[in-house]
């Protein structure tokens, strides 16, 4: 059976523009095979909004970005967090890079330096230490947003698959502290409902794009931009006013609103 810790650890404070008062309940459990799912479903069936957080020892089938399979195995912190929506923010991507900006000052914290990877990675020692996957979805309760994190913690170089090896990394691998579990998903969770709530970050992320550029692991880099119907090379010059990935190419500033990065 699940855990069940009930908190009303937000601090988002009266006279914020959405929800002036919530309470969490965070659910720790031992396997899931995806929280994001798990969350979903929830959300779909109940008659009010949700503001649960599931988390989980292991997913056996966590997911990453355009379906990929995410690994997630003994050894990491993967949760996802429910934030309901009123239908009045107008920069829903923004949400991705608001959970990897209070992801990385939530590590900061405890003396763990990371970039953020546009637009839904935190990068660590030049490597992948965590993914972001974030999700709409309706239910008779209302819309809400479902964000999911995986932050590879106490694996060590050699429990890393060959073919990940070169790519991902962890905290224990990097010889970096290791935060309790509990605490760390729960400043993360509240940092995401400051920006959220209380600061109104999806209708006004110019207020953060500084914090995330000091952080951007991109920028001066030179990369290819991969859509669905197209690729675009260029050099990253940082990230925009909304959230975007500012790539300087042969005939100017593009802004890059979706896509795969390839470095």
């Amino acid at each position: 059976m699940p855990s069940v810790f009930f908190s009303s650890l937000c601090r988002v404070p009266q006279g914020a523009p959405f929800y002036l008062v919530m309470e969490r309940t965070f659910i720790f459990e031992k396997t899931s095979v995806s929280t994001n799912t798990e969350l979903k479903d929830k959300i779909r069936r109940s008659q009010r909004p949700v503001w649960d957080v599931i988390s989980a020892d292991v997913q056996t089938g966590g997911r990453g970005r355009q379906g990929k399979s995410f690994y997630s195995p003994a050894g990491g912190v993967y949760f996802s967090a429910a934030f309901p929506l009123k239908g009045t923010e107008d920069n829903i991507p923004f949400l991705t890079l608001s959970a990897g900006l209070a992801a990385a000052e939530a590590l900061e914290a405890f003396g763990i330096g990371v970039q953020i990877k546009w637009p839904n990675d935190l990068y660590f020692h030049g490597k992948k230490l965590c993914g972001i996957l974030t999700e709409l979805v309706s239910g008779p309760g209302g819309v809400a947003a479902v964000v999911g994190v995986g932050i590879n913690v106490n694996m060590k170089k050699e429990d890393f698959p060959p073919e990940l090896k070169d790519t991902i990394t962890s905290l224990a691998a990097e010889n970096a502290p290791i935060p309790e579990k509990e605490t760390l998903i729960k400043e993360i969770v509240s940092r995401l409902d400051t920006f959220i709530y209380a600061e109104n970050a999806l209708c006004a992320a110019a207020h953060y794009t500084g914090r995330i550029n000091e952080r951007a692991y991109l920028t001066d880099k030179r990369v290819k931009i991969v859509s669905e119907n197209d690729s675009l090379t260029g050099t990253v010059t940082g990230i925009g006013p909304d959230g975007s990935l500012l790539l300087q190419t042969e005939n100017g500033i593009r802004e890059i609103r979706s896509g795969t990065v390839v470095i």
